[in-house]
């Protein structure tokens, strides 16, 4: 995440570089705010169910938990998609 910024801010100058590097830092910043916001609280709460304990709704948490890892699986796939375009431009 930190080499894209610095990436894109060496790449300033304009051009399709820099704006293919300037698409690929939100989406990874994004990506790993859906992961603390959505994910890990997800885990947490999960970690703390037992096999006699796990709760009628359980279906709820996991279509949460799945539906986020889905999103963030796109952003990473768009994130570095442009990152390797933006190096090939």
């Amino acid at each position: 995440m930190i080499f894209t910024i610095v990436l894109a801010t060496l790449n300033r100058k304009g051009g399709s570089a820099f704006y293919l590097t300037a698409i690929t830092a939100p989406c990874y910043v994004v990506a790993f705010a859906i992961w603390f916001v959505r994910v890990s609280p997800t885990n947490a709460e999960i970690n703390e169910w037992t096999t006699t304990s796990v709760p009628a709704n359980w279906t709820l948490w996991h279509n949460r938990w799945e539906r986020a890892h889905a999103v963030r699986a796109v952003l990473f796939l768009v994130g570095f998609s442009t990152l390797i375009l933006s190096a090939l431009v």
